[in-house]
């Protein structure tokens, strides 16, 4: 199973990890959603379980990545470059100033404002020239905390957190020597529960417009 963030391709072979557990009941929803309750041996619940999820992928093409580089053609217009989610907030601000006219390239450290990891999503970095978006190209952010189990030991992960279905992934070696071709987000992700002592995962298979209940015991 491939697994990892945009510019960072890890393999990773997921002996041991459970399958996911039993649809308890059909729920509509928009999109994708899963939820569900985190207990202990003995059936109690376990609040403060950080929940995380890790995408796997399918080969789509090989053509080239997409281009994140952005052409300045004007030094006297304010280029402003911003990371957005998928609800379009602004989680961070990479640049914003004028820069003299050629080529300019902005990587994004896959960071938040306050320098925390972002929850696992797909992104969107914008070239803003005056505050109007002039080009983009996206991040998908992989194996991020994206929930906290609650009082009860509940949990939800919305859609945002869910992107099926998205492409382009452009996934590389570690070290981004190799390019390993353009790829979209499958049905099928990984979700991982742990706490400083206890840590678990389970695989789980996703159907659009179905809320996924998944209960998961910590021994």
């Amino acid at each position: 199973m491939k697994t990892g963030l945009l510019g960072t391709f890890t393999i990773v072979f997921c002996l041991g990890c459970e399958r996911d557990t039993q649809l308890l009941s059909v729920v509509t929803t928009t999109g994708y959603k899963v939820q569900g309750t985190v207990t202990d041996r003995i059936g109690n619940p376990v609040v403060g379980v950080n929940v995380s999820v890790w995408y796997d992928y399918e080969l789509v093409d090989r053509n080239p990545a997409p281009s994140k580089d952005f052409t300045v053609t004007d030094s006297t217009k304010t280029l402003s470059v911003v990371v957005r989610n998928r609800a379009d907030q602004t989680i961070r601000t990479i640049f914003s100033g004028t820069l003299a006219p050629g080529n300019h390239t902005y990587d994004w450290d896959v960071k938040d404002a306050f320098g925390n990891n972002p929850p696992a999503s797909t992104y969107t970095v914008h070239y803003l020239v005056d505050g109007v978006s002039q080009k983009s190209y996206s991040v998908t952010v992989s194996g991020t905390i994206v929930a906290l189990t609650g009082a009860q030991g509940q949990y939800t992960i919305p859609d945002d957190n869910l992107p099926i279905g998205f492409y382009p992934v452009p996934i590389y070696s570690f070290d981004k020597s190799v390019y390993f071709g353009n790829h979209r987000i499958v049905s099928s992700v990984r979700l991982a529960f742990t706490t400083t002592a206890r840590a678990k995962e389970v695989v789980v298979s996703l159907s659009k417009d179905v809320v996924k209940e998944v209960d998961v015991t910590l021994d």
